[in-house]
């Protein structure tokens, strides 16, 4: 039966079904986009996200990297655009990280803080800062680390 089964089915098996939905969903797009998504997901039974926290974060970084990666097919189509997606236990946190090739032009405000490339900013551009926001809602940090070819989003959530 297992055999039969659509191969996006079984790109991530971490037990834990939201993760495993919004990261083999974003595989299957990033594949069709010829997007090289490389994972590695490990999870216990400390997790300390909701679903709603875990998609949100997922969702919106690997939104955000895909962009970013199709960009840069843009720019140069010689580009081999990559993503790498990390998950796992890292002393007593929750430890998720997000880097992807990059052109290496970002957009920021006066403040400094990054703001959409997209032409209707009424309509986006709140992807990472509701990333933001979750990880501060349970009490963990964000580094974002940005450079001439990759854009890195590094998180740590406490255990509960």
């Amino acid at each position: 039966m297992q055999d039969n089964l659509p191969d996006y089915l079984n790109d991530v098996n971490t037990g834990v079904a939201s993760i495993d939905a919004i990261v083999s969903g974003k595989i299957r797009y990033a594949r069709s986009q010829h997007i090289e998504l490389k994972h590695s997901l490990l999870v216990n039974d400390k997790m300390p996200l909701s679903d709603l926290q875990l998609t949100t974060i997922l969702g919106n970084l690997l939104d955000n990297a895909i962009e970013a990666c199709i960009r840069l097919q843009h720019q140069d189509p010689a580009a081999q655009p990559s993503i790498v997606l990390s998950m796992k236990p890292f002393r007593a946190a929750l430890q998720i990280i997000v880097q992807n090739t990059s052109t290496g032009e970002y957009l920021t405000d006066k403040d400094h803080a990054l703001r959409t490339s997209k032409a209707d900013t009424s309509q986006h551009g709140f992807g990472l800062l509701n990333v933001q926001k979750t990880v501060e809602a349970a009490n963990g940090i964000i580094d974002i680390t940005k450079n001439s070819t990759s854009f890195c989003v590094t998180i740590l959530i406490p255990e509960k």
